[in-house]
């Protein structure tokens, strides 16, 4: 994720979207290979505005 002029990283958690089309592989292959390579992964959490408790809340878009 790129960083904003109003805050710096700690670069305590990284994190990637993958579009399994683009990239040819889904997240459990991707997550297999890189276990193999003893890299700890593990799935991010599902953004707030798309649990179901937030159906329906107004959003706001800040970037």
């Amino acid at each position: 994720m790129p960083e904003t002029s109003s805050g710096k990283s700690t670069g305590c958690l990284t994190s990637m979207t993958i579009d399994p089309k683009q990239f040819g592989k889904n997240r459990e292959e991707i997550y297999s290979q890189l276990t193999q390579q003893q890299i700890e992964t593990r799935p991010v959490w599902k953004p707030l505005h798309l649990q179901p408790v937030s159906k329906g809340c107004e959003c706001i878009n800040v970037q």
